[in-house]
């Protein structure tokens, strides 16, 4: 099982980011992994909500990600599971949580994983776990970007 994390400081308030990171139908609006989302089941922030996820660059062509919202703690933290196809291929499973902490100065995000990757896909275990950090790195910068076009 690979498991990864990242963080970011930002200056908004944690009122503002929570909503952002824990509505599945804005995904694309900010995660740059992410070309398009939408919610197959379910109402935004409602756990149990089910999103299906075409995603971008670095992924092949036709890669989808399925998740679902397991647990909300508003505006502390979300928990989510998804699993990621390759079309009929089973790439991964994976558990994340998102949590936030406000500080005198602004909101500090953490982004974890925790994936299992299947079939040939296993290969890339081998991959130095900075490899998968970046792609943390891109969705707190992609999560940025928005909240700085917002203002």
């Amino acid at each position: 099982m690979l498991r990864y994390q990242t963080s970011a400081s930002y200056d908004s308030p944690v009122e503002i980011i929570f909503p952002i990171l824990a509505d599945f139908s804005r995904m694309e609006q900010w995660n740059p992994n992410v070309r398009s989302s939408v919610i197959i089941s379910g109402e935004p922030l409602q756990p149990g909500t089910e999103v299906r996820c075409q995603l971008s660059w670095p992924f092949p062509p036709g890669t989808v990600l399925h998740a679902r919202l397991n647990a909300i703690d508003a505006p502390r933290w979300v928990t989510y599971s998804e699993t990621t196809m390759l079309g009929p291929l089973k790439v991964s499973d994976a558990e994340d949580r998102v949590a936030l902490e406000e500080g005198s100065d602004g909101t500090l995000v953490s982004f974890e994983t925790a994936a299992r990757l299947h079939s040939v896909f296993r290969v890339a275990e081998w991959l130095p776990l900075r490899f998968y950090e970046r792609q943390l790195d891109r969705v707190a910068e992609g999560l940025r970007t928005f909240l700085d076009a917002d203002r």
